[in-house]
């Protein structure tokens, strides 16, 4: 634990240590300020001017003791930022109860001497002040000499005698203090009464001061893992511009081609011509429909070697695909115009599937996909096209 000696505004001494601090203020004649409450008001009675309201300087060291409030002074800047836990003191609020005066010896220049006496208005008071030792006196000799003065005039009376922690020192007074027939003590075995407040006093900062600072920290990385989250989604909506942009100009260079995947090979296909002359297709496909009721039209849809999305039918080189409307179908049941079907396309070879796409009333639509021979052209069957009420539409 720190110690530190304030006297007259100043830090006299200084041991510095780990834990928290204890300051031993020693407080001048014209330093301390005694305020009374009278007729519900507190107004200063003796000290120096302005000293009530001048916290600017930093904290007040005061204390209120019956309806008294008395400012001692200020805490010194080099102490109040001080992060550890501190507390600050009087000196006679170290003394031992049963003493009536007290030296502390901190080191050879510096010692503080307090003696227990009484006031004019009949109260015992405390009355202490730091001694002035030179340099060049003989410390030991000095220190000798006021001992054996005051155990001299003020006979059978304890006397306080505490050194401060350092060995060597502690020796010395404790040999000075036999003479006198005084024991020394320690100044750490010292401890003020459990009534007693301290002049000031805040706790321990550290642990606040480094969760601010962890705080900040994970702000900070918050903020930059949020920025780099920002650049992540703004370079992929960039590569997204990006590949629209091109996607825009390859349909701007060939308009007639669009958004196709393959557009060569769609043109290629276009441009090679049906394997076989349009009038068999229609012709064949009639063929089919007119096992199923009369045929109304007979429509080329497409002829796509992927196959019919729309429909899911397969596929596959030399397939061609007819619309065939019938009117007044044979067959009423689903079943009796799936086994029809069935039963034409195994007849058939050149017939590869038959699919229903719709029935309103008495009309219903057949999608006809015939098959290429190796020649190219379909063999028609003998029978023609019979119950065709409106033209044949390729």
């Amino acid at each position: 634990m720190s110690l530190f000696v304030v006297s007259r505004r100043k830090i006299v001494y200084d041991q510095q240590a780990l834990g928290g601090s204890v300051v031993v203020f020693v407080p001048g004649a014209d330093q301390v300020q005694i305020m009374k409450d009278g007729a519900g008001t507190i107004a200063p009675v003796t000290g120096p001017k302005g000293g009530v309201g001048a916290n600017n300087r930093g904290p007040q060291l005061l204390r209120v003791q019956k309806g008294q409030r008395t400012i001692y002074g200020h805490l010194p800047p080099e102490l109040r930022e001080r992060r550890e836990r501190l507390k600050v003191w009087l000196a006679e609020d170290l003394a031992p109860a049963e003493a009536e005066a007290f030296f502390y010896i901190f080191s050879p220049s510096v010692v503080v001497h307090g003696v227990r006496e009484r006031t004019d208005e009949g109260k015992l008071a405390w009355r202490t002040a730091q001694l002035l030792i030179p340099p060049e006196a003989d410390f030991q000799e000095l220190l000798r000499t006021a001992l054996a003065d005051y155990t001299l005039a003020n006979a059978g009376q304890y006397v306080c005698l505490a050194a401060a922690n350092d060995f060597k020192l502690f020796k010395t007074i404790q040999q000075i203090g036999a003479a006198n027939g005084m024991t020394a003590v320690p100044f750490s075995t010292l401890k003020p009464a459990p009534e007693l407040t301290p002049l000031y006093s805040h706790l321990n900062f550290t642990w606040a001061y480094m969760l601010v600072m962890l705080l900040g920290a994970l702000g900070v990385a918050g903020m930059a893992a949020l920025f780099m989250l920002k650049q992540i989604e703004t370079r992929r909506v960039e590569t997204q511009i990006k590949d629209t942009d091109a996607q825009i100009a390859a349909v701007q260079i060939n308009p007639r081609t669009g958004h196709i995947r393959q557009p060569a090979a769609v043109l290629a296909e276009l441009g090679s011509g049906l394997k076989a002359p349009p009038s068999a297709l229609l012709a064949q496909a009639g063929a089919v429909g007119k096992n199923f009721g009369n045929v109304r039209v007979v429509r080329l849809t497409e002829r796509d070697q992927a196959g019919s999305p729309e429909t899911g039918m397969m596929g596959g080189e030399g397939l061609h695909i007819l619309q065939v409307e019938v009117q007044e179908p044979r067959d009423l049941l689903l079943v009796d115009q799936a086994a029809r079907a069935t039963e034409m396309v195994a007849e058939q070879p050149w017939v590869r599937q038959l699919l229903r796409t719709g029935a309103t009333g008495t009309q219903m639509t057949l999608m006809v996909v015939l098959q290429a021979s190796n020649t190219g052209i379909i063999t028609p069957q003998a029978q023609p096209v019979v119950a065709v009420s409106e033209s044949i539409a390729p």
